[in-house]
C-alpha cells in the first residue's frame, strides 16, 4: 500500500465549532489485467456485482435515462444491515462513471467517481470517494472504512478477471479538502 494525505481549499462543508469540516477523499488505484471495456462493464452493470464482489448484492431500483445503468439509474448495493442506495450522476462508457449516495450509509454528502484507463498491462482502475464528516471521529473512521471498501472492490475485480492474488499493486491516497 502507498498512502498520502493532502489538503486543498473548498467552499462549504459541515459546520463545527472551529469552522467547516474538511471533505475527506480516498482514492484507490489498481492495474487490472483486462481491457477497459471488461473492467468498466463489471462496475457499471449492477447485476454483475454478485459475480466479483463476494457477499455483496446489487440490484437496479430505477433505470437511467439513456442506458439502464446510466445517468439517473438508482441501484441498491450491499446486504442488510449495511446497504446503500446510489444514483448514477455521470456515465461515459468505458471510461468513467460517478454516483452519489442517497441513503444507507452514515456518510454525509458521499459521492464517488470511477475511472478506467487503458495501460500497457490492461487497465488502470481509479476509484475515488469523498464525504463531509460530521465530526472528527467520523472523519477518521469513515476514511478507514471507505479505504477498505474501495480497495476491496478493486482487488475483487482484479481477482475475478485475471485470477490475480491481490498483492502489491494497490495504491491508496487520502486527502482532506478544507
Amino acid at each position: 500500500f502507498e498512502a498520502a494525505t493532502g489538503e486543498a481549499a473548498r467552499d462549504g462543508g459541515a459546520e463545527r465549532e472551529d469552522g467547516p469540516m474538511s471533505r475527506r477523499t480516498v482514492t484507490v488505484r489498481r492495474v487490472i489485467a483486462a481491457p477497459p471495456e471488461v473492467v468498466f462493464d463489471l462496475i457499471a452493470d449492477n447485476s454483475a456485482w454478485g459475480r466479483w464482489a463476494i457477499g455483496l448484492e446489487s440490484e437496479r431500483e430505477a433505470e437511467g435515462h439513456d442506458h439502464p445503468d446510466g445517468v439517473g439509474a438508482i441501484r441498491k448495493v450491499g446486504r442488510a444491515p449495511v446497504a446503500s442506495r446510489e444514483e448514477i450522476t455521470a456515465f461515459d462508457p468505458p471510461r468513467s462513471l460517478s454516483y452519489k449516495l442517497l441513503t444507507g450509509l452514515p456518510l454525509q454528502d458521499y459521492e464517488a467517481s470511477v475511472m478506467v484507463e487503458q495501460v500497457t498491462d490492461g487497465s488502470l482502475l481509479t476509484w475515488a470517494g469523498s464525504f463531509v464528516p460530521v465530526n472528527g471521529v467520523q472523519s477518521a473512521g469513515g476514511a478507514t472504512a471507505l479505504r477498505a471498501a474501495l480497495g476491496s472492490f478493486c482487488v475483487s475485480i482484479a481477482r475475478y478477471v485475471s485470477r490475480d492474488d491481490g498483492d502489491d499493486d494497490l495504491s491508496v491516497h487520502e486527502g482532506t479538502v478544507d
